[in-house]
C-alpha cells in the first residue's frame, strides 16, 4: 500500500513543478517587454496613435514704411500726357499736362503707399510709390494711360502760378525740359518757359512768379 502513495506524491510534485515553469515564463515574458512596464502596458503604448503637429502661425506682415516725400515725375508710356506726383506727410497732389490743351489737378491722400485720386471733372489717378518712382494708371477725357515716374529732385518737380483768374502748372523733368499749360476761364494755353531756379515765368502781362507744389494743393 505504501507504494501507491509515492506515486501519488510524485505525480503532485511533477505538476507544480510544470506550473512554477510556465509562472516563471510569463514572468520572463513581461519583463522582457519593458522593464517596470506590463506586456500590456507595453502594446497598447506601440499602438496609440501620435499626437497630430499643430502648424505654427504665421508671422504678421510687417506695415510698411511711410513714402518717402518728394515729387515724381515723368509720362504716359506712349510720352503724350507728362505727370507729376508730389507726396508730403501723407498728402498728395498730382498733375497731368499734355501741354496744348490736356489738363488736370487731383489731390488726396497717400495710404500704405498707394495712391487714389479723383477731381471733378472725372480726372483718376492711381499709383503706388516706392522710395524713386511712382507707377500706375491716369484717366484723362475717358482716357486711360498707364505710367510711370521717377524721383525728380529740386530744381526738376512740380510748379504752380494763380494770379487774376489764370492757373498756370509746370511739370519740369530731371532732364530739365518741361511742360505746362495755363487755364483762364476754361480756356488752356500753353505755359511760358519757366526758370526753375528762381521759380519764375515770363507771362503776357509780366513776370509770373510760381511755388513749388510738394503735397496737397
Amino acid at each position: 500500500r505504501a507504494r501507491p502513495r509515492r506515486r501519488a506524491l510524485g505525480t503532485a510534485a511533477a505538476a507544480l513543478g510544470a506550473a512554477a515553469a510556465i509562472t516563471a515564463a510569463v514572468v520572463v515574458v513581461d519583463y522582457a517587454a519593458s522593464p517596470g512596464e506590463s506586456r500590456a502596458d507595453t502594446v497598447t503604448a506601440q499602438s496609440a496613435p501620435a499626437p497630430a503637429s499643430v502648424p505654427a502661425a504665421a508671422p504678421a506682415a510687417a506695415p510698411l514704411p511711410p513714402a518717402v516725400d518728394g515729387v515724381f515725375a515723368g509720362r504716359s508710356s506712349n510720352n503724350e500726357i507728362t505727370v507729376a506726383v508730389a507726396t508730403r506727410n501723407g498728402q498728395v497732389a498730382a498733375y497731368l499736362c499734355d501741354g496744348e490743351s490736356v489738363e488736370a489737378w487731383l489731390d488726396g491722400e497717400i495710404q500704405d503707399r498707394e495712391v487714389r485720386l479723383t477731381n471733378p471733372k472725372g480726372a483718376v489717378l492711381t499709383a503706388t510709390v516706392t522710395d524713386d518712382a511712382a507707377f500706375g494708371t491716369m484717366t484723362v477725357r475717358g482716357r486711360t494711360l498707364p505710367f510711370s515716374a521717377q524721383l525728380a529732385p529740386a530744381p526738376a518737380g512740380l510748379y504752380e502760378a494763380r494770379s487774376e483768374g489764370t492757373r498756370t502748372g509746370w511739370i519740369v523733368l530731371a532732364d530739365g525740359s518741361q511742360v505746362g499749360l495755363s487755364q483762364t476761364d476754361g480756356v488752356s494755353t500753353p505755359a511760358p518757359a519757366l526758370d526753375p531756379a528762381s521759380a519764375t515765368a515770363q507771362g503776357p502781362n509780366g513776370p509770373i512768379r510760381a511755388v513749388a507744389v510738394t503735397g496737397a494743393e
